[in-house]
């Protein structure tokens, strides 16, 4: 369910979006991939890429019961107006992120 920001779209798409956007009464618009993807899914690749999967601790805290499994947006409204699709794999983007924060002023390093 997230979106990478290269899947944004070109200026003149993001005015006729906006414009359709703030004209839109039927509710709120999902911006994202339609893929269903879990807290485990997202955390275990998080983990890999940084070269620390040791540091993922799945049941470190019970479940709640109101938790869902995993989500999943429905995108078919953007879709269907505007003909947005995302271009970047959840992988890939987060790679990159990892990528960008290790290479940032910010870079938090791990003692292993």
């Amino acid at each position: 369910m997230l979106l990478n920001c290269r899947d944004r779209p070109s200026a003149k798409l993001a005015n006729s979006t906006a414009r359709w956007v703030s004209s839109f009464d039927d509710g709120a618009v999902n911006v994202a991939t339609s893929r269903p993807v879990t807290v485990r899914e997202m955390a275990e690749a998080v983990g890999d890429l940084i070269g620390c999967p040791e540091l993922v601790e799945l049941g470190a805290l019970p479940d709640r019961p109101d938790d869902p499994a995993f989500l999943v947006a429905d995108v078919e409204t953007l879709v269907r107006n505007i003909g947005f699709r995302p271009r970047i794999a959840l992988r890939q983007g987060l790679s990159d992120a990892v990528t960008y924060w290790r290479a940032g002023d910010g870079a938090v390093e791990h003692d292993r």
